[in-house]
């Protein structure tokens, strides 16, 4: 057991994983280890011996091997090819016995550089100009696993020296790295993310590294010590750059606090690099038609190359990872937008117009260089795009509507037909009962066809297959609410411009703030009045440049009473 025990930390290691996963069945035990993000079957165990499996591993980790029943953490140490490595083992109690994770410290990785990590070019120069702030805040944000650790680790090897004072608050410390005080969470003896850093404040720092933002406190205090004269370097769990100023307006900070300390926001995620022993050109005319039209869209070029697999990359066709990042920096015409309380959208358009490039943008421009493939973007990046794009039809943009007035540009117009015909209304609202009434409001006085989904999620499913030309959006929803489903349409370059008109009986001012700034289009409380509904999705349609025909034999009056104009819940 012992040498099996060994075997599998000996083959995590040598193949670079992240996490070696032990889960029992009925009969066997599945030994699996992730790398570059994707788990792989690595053995099998019969059941007779997995206790045993358990037990040695329970010992290595300084665990209760008696205690079976709850949950417990712990961690080890081993040395594999000379190589000191940390294990952080986690047991979970399941149905068919323990099922250990083991994450992979490998303190090499400790060492790391933008370098080393193949960031070069605009991102290089990004990355370098955030970390180069003698003051303020940089977040770097993403979801788990995408890789926000490491660029922070990298940041703070090229800024350390024995000029600079850099104190860390972890949980957990996954590297000891030389020439920084690092300092553990310790929520039992009161160590907390915003005990810590109240006390970093007296300790003369120069360089303070929050290892996640959890709560408004902790951002609160990050705040001040970023206005104080300290550069903050921390990391929060949202989609995109623009998500994380409502992410902190949401924590309660202040609009004009965020501005003056703010510097920079980093999203990103790690995409798996084609394996360079055989990878394959796909010819010209395979290449998918949804592809070269994001790659025109976005002037990226080169040859487009495909994972195909061999033994230097265990058959899967890639090998190691490569970074995505959307940089945000915010300039002083960002700043006054904020502060003005600009649209989210507005945002966007306006970084857009400065050369900001989104992470499905930057995404395509490594295609045409042969490091990824157009699958694994998707995976990543764009599961959405699988629709096919192509068969939109597309016109110009007005001079007064176009987000760069610079530029010509084209977007989608919605819809099947010519404009004004075959309009297709998507009702997303979970109450069965809401959902008829509206149906009835729309398809008794117009031509629109009207499809329904119960949330965001069913939502999500059916506009992979067809894009609607305007949505109507309620907010309270279980699974998915409004405020998710609206961030993710925004965040995907076919749904961006779909309008969307937020329905909801909050009638409060910060509830229709959040959803304008999230990117909707308009607002309306319930209840709702039928010809007023009508009136406003036809404003929005035309503003996109497709505007509804009403029904000729039917008149909408205000005085006019209707059966079906009655109030929702």
């Amino acid at each position: 057991m012992v040498k099996l025990v060994n075997q599998i930390f000996a083959d995590a290691v040598d193949d670079s994983a992240s996490d070696i996963h032990i889960e029992p069945e009925e009969t066997i035990a599945h030994v699996r280890i992730r790398i570059d993000g994707v788990l792989r079957n690595l053995m099998q165990v019969p059941k007779t011996v997995y206790p045993s499996l358990v037990s040695r591993i329970k010992i290595i980790s300084d665990l209760n091997i008696a205690e079976t029943r709850k949950p417990q953490d712990g961690k080890a140490k081993i040395f594999v090819n000379d190589r000191d490595v940390d294990l952080r083992v986690s047991v979970l109690p399941t149905n068919y016995g323990e099922k250990i994770v083991i994450r992979i410290l490998d303190k090499k990785n400790a060492a790391v550089s933008f370098e080393k990590m193949g960031v070069r070019g605009n991102n290089y120069t990004l990355l370098k100009k955030c970390f180069d702030f003698k003051e303020g805040m940089v977040l770097v944000t993403g979801p788990t696993g995408s890789g926000k650790s490491t660029t922070l680790y990298a940041a703070i090897n090229s800024i350390k020296s024995t000029a600079n004072n850099i104190l860390t608050i972890e949980d957990p410390i996954e590297y000891n790295m030389d020439g920084i005080n690092q300092v553990q969470v310790n929520k039992k003896a009161g160590v907390t993310f915003a005990s810590a850093l109240r006390s970093f404040l007296r300790q003369d720092p120069d360089v303070i590294l929050v290892g996640e933002i959890r709560d408004g406190e902790t951002a609160e205090i990050a705040i001040q010590a970023a206005q104080t004269g300290h550069l903050v370097l921390s990391t929060l769990h949202t989609n995109d750059t623009f998500a994380t100023i409502s992410r902190l307006r949401d924590m309660g900070i202040d609009k004009f606090k965020i501005t003056e300390s703010l510097q920079a926001v980093i999203a990103q995620r790690l995409l798996r690099r084609l394996c360079p022993h055989c990878k394959v050109k796909v010819k010209e005319e395979n290449v998918d038609p949804k592809l070269s039209f994001f790659m025109n869209q976005t002037s990226a070029s080169g040859e487009i190359y495909e994972a195909k697999g061999c033994q230097e990359c265990g058959f899967t066709g890639y090998k190691g990872r490569v970074g995505i990042y959307e940089i945000l920096i915010l300039d002083m015409a960002i700043k006054e937008k904020i502060n003005a309380g600009a649209p989210l959208v507005e945002l966007r358009n306006l970084a857009k117009k400065n050369g900001f490039q989104n992470l499905f943008e930057n995404a395509i421009s490594l295609l045409g260089e042969g490091i990824t493939d157009y699958n694994e973007v998707l995976r990543t990046i764009n599961p959405d795009s699988s629709k096919n794009k192509e068969e939109k039809k597309t016109a110009p943009m007005s001079q007064e509507n176009s987000p760069h007035p610079s530029e010509s540009a084209e977007v989608p117009v919605f819809g099947g037909g010519e404009a004004g015909e075959n309009i297709r209304v998507m009702i997303v609202e979970d109450y069965e009962v809401s959902r008829k009434m509206l149906r009835v409001m729309v398809e008794k006085y117009t031509d629109w066809k009207v499809e329904e989904a119960q949330d965001g999620v069913d939502a999500l499913e059916k506009i992979k297959k067809k894009t609607p030309d305007v949505i109507l959006l309620d907010i309270m929803m279980p699974r998915m609410d409004g405020y998710e489903l609206l961030q993710h349409l925004r965040a995907e370059p076919e749904t961006m411009n779909v309008p969307v008109i937020i329905l909801t009986g909050m009638k409060t001012p910060e509830s229709e703030v959040k959803s304008l700034e999230l990117g909707g289009d308009d607002y309306l409380t319930k209840p709702i009045k039928r010809e007023i509904l009508i009136a406003r999705v036809k404003k929005v349609l035309g503003r996109k440049g497709n505007m509804p025909i009403q029904k000729p034999q039917e008149t909408i009056a205000h005085e006019e009473v209707d059966p079906v104009d009655f109030k929702l819940i």
